[in-house]
């Protein structure tokens, strides 16, 4: 980014070092006034934003088909190119949990549900009436039986579900970052240890994950407008559209990556896919739990 006014001062303001230029040699600062004028700051905003838009934009149409071209891209050093894929995932993280939200979906199992909650509410006095599940009182679970017990005089068995979801919903970002690692660290199992370092596989790791997270924001707004419109049928159908495209991108990723046969890539690509929907399955075992014991 060019413009301001550069100072009569050449000492960088930010390390001292002697300033020849416009751009401090030592630490890459520019050298201008630091008291600017309204439109240099918005030209300065404009540009810089811009440049972002640029590289954030053409990454958001790899994401959509071929995740590992970003990962090719990076790995080969052409690092300015594209936003750098920490940032990405944060950046589209977020707006995932944002979205995901306000796109918010009632399908027929969240009608059937709130048709119960309001059957319960006229049919029962006492709230807690309705949760009727028990756990036996021994030691190692009797905190979660009083948890249930205490829950139960204040919500209706609905009621404390949904809760849960809430719940599980504002702790699944950190439980998925938290994931990343563990998806990487199977990437680095099946593949050549000598070849492929584990940060190699955590840079797919991370654009691999924002693209799954992009896909589904984008199936949820989809959704969205679809069952507004009353069109039941067109969402199902999209949704299996999405898990055969998601599962497809997931091996052509693999087989983009790495380089190996389409025969080892389809085994060992299985063997992932199901190691990985298995510590998934524990991470949302726990975090159901964890939820569980949050809500009050």
């Amino acid at each position: 980014m060019s413009g301001g006014h550069l100072r009569t001062n050449t000492s960088c303001e930010n390390c001292g070092q002697e300033v020849l230029l416009r751009f401090c040699p030592n630490c890459g600062q520019e050298n201008v006034e630091t008291r600017q004028s309204f439109h240099y700051l918005f030209t300065h905003f404009i540009e810089d934003f811009t440049h972002y838009e640029n590289g954030f934009w053409k990454a958001m149409k790899y994401l959509l088909y071929s995740p590992v071209t970003l990962t090719k891209t990076y790995l080969e050093g052409k690092r300015k190119k594209f936003v750098v894929p920490v940032k990405l995932f944060i950046f589209i993280n977020f707006i995932f949990f944002l979205l995901f939200g306000v796109f918010k979906v009632d399908t027929k199992e969240e009608v059937h549900v709130k048709d119960l909650e309001v059957t319960n509410k006229t049919n029962i006095d006492n709230k807690g009436a309705n949760f009727d599940f028990e756990i036996d009182k021994d030691n190692s679970l009797y905190f979660l039986q009083d948890k249930i017990d205490n829950l139960s005089k204040k919500y209706t068995k609905e009621e404390i579900l949904k809760k849960i979801g809430e719940e599980m919903y504002r702790q699944l970002p950190k439980a998925l970052f938290f994931y990343l690692p563990i998806f990487a660290f199977l990437l680095w199992l099946f593949h050549n240890k000598r070849r492929w370092w584990f940060f190699e596989h955590g840079i797919f790791t991370f654009h691999f994950f924002s693209s799954l997270l992009l896909l589904l924001l984008l199936s949820r707004i989809f959704s969205f407008i679809v069952m507004r419109l009353h069109l039941d049928v067109l969402d199902d159908f999209t949704d299996l559209i999405l898990f055969v495209y998601l599962l497809v991108l997931f091996y052509k990723s693999i087989y983009q990556m790495y380089l190996e046969s389409k025969w080892k890539t389809f085994v060992k690509g299985t063997f992932l896919l199901l190691l990985n929907l298995f510590f998934l399955g524990i991470m949302l075992s726990f975090l159901v739990l964890l939820s569980f014991i949050l809500i009050h």
